[in-house]
């Protein structure tokens, strides 16, 4: 992680440093109330809500099969132990899960948010896309204007899944936004629901762009969509007036930016 990113999320985004989640395991990182520029259009206010740091594992999962008795078959990120608890097959529990539906993401969220006492669900397209970009208007990818080098990002079209947190952070200290597995978003249109941030399958890096745009059956399962959760914010922090660390930030990104 670039020294940018240390400083601006550990100086300036609430990353609720020590707090697991409760039963859920996931760390929460704030995305602050900014002004955007979501898919090029006119600014306006986002942010002021949390999104899960990284993608809903299958050490996640296998906490909500095991509390919530949900229908699961075993599969090649998870087996049932003894007394038919659920849990991740040896070196997946930090993988994101895959293969889960529309619907069955939707219910890890509700499921989460009685754990933690707020509302937890899945993140609007806007959301998702403002979440990704990380305070950097206009950036084409989570760290900025150029493409991936190695390491930042898993895709290609092989070699599967990296541990989810792998790739590189952006701004808000959100990682894996880019590649590794695509996001299921509430957006839909007929029975298709969006999916946002590309995955390992992609072989092009235009596919991981922050305002590129997918469509999925919502009863689909594949290997590499999963998803990340987000969580209502109870009073909103206003994070982009200035500081030194969002200032580093923008300068950054506007010199990489004119680099290419």
């Amino acid at each position: 992680m670039s020294g940018w990113q240390t400083g601006l999320w550990a100086g300036v985004v609430l990353a609720a440093a020590g707090c697991g989640g409760g039963g859920t395991g996931v760390r929460w990182v704030e995305v602050p109330v900014h002004e955007t520029r979501l898919g090029g259009a006119e600014w306006r206010e986002a942010g002021g809500y949390e999104l899960a740091e990284t993608e809903t594992t299958v050490e996640q999962w296998a906490r909500y099969l095991n509390a919530s008795g949900a229908d699961w078959d075993e599969n090649g990120q998870l087996v049932r132990g003894q007394g038919g608890k659920w849990r991740a097959r040896e070196g997946k529990g930090r993988e994101p899960v895959s293969g889960v539906t529309w619907g069955e993401a939707k219910a890890w969220c509700e499921w989460a948010g009685r754990v933690e006492g707020r509302r937890v669900r899945l993140p609007t397209g806007d959301e998702w896309e403002a979440g990704a970009r990380g305070g950097a208007d206009g950036a084409v990818y989570p760290w900025g204007w150029r493409g991936p080098k190695e390491g930042e990002a898993r895709w290609g079209g092989s070699g599967g899944v990296w541990a989810a947190g792998t790739g590189a952070a952006n701004g808000w200290g959100l990682p894996d936004m880019a590649g590794n597995v695509a996001e299921w978003c509430d957006d839909g249109r007929g029975g298709e629901r969006q999916i946002r941030g590309g995955a390992w399958t992609d072989r092009e890096a235009s596919g991981l762009g922050c305002a590129v745009v997918r469509w999925q059956r919502a009863e689909a399962r594949a290997g590499d969509v999963g998803f990340r959760a987000l969580r209502e914010g109870n009073q909103p922090q206003r994070g982009m007036e200035g500081g030194a660390e969002v200032q580093s930030f923008w300068k950054s990104t506007k010199e990489q930016k004119g680099q290419n």
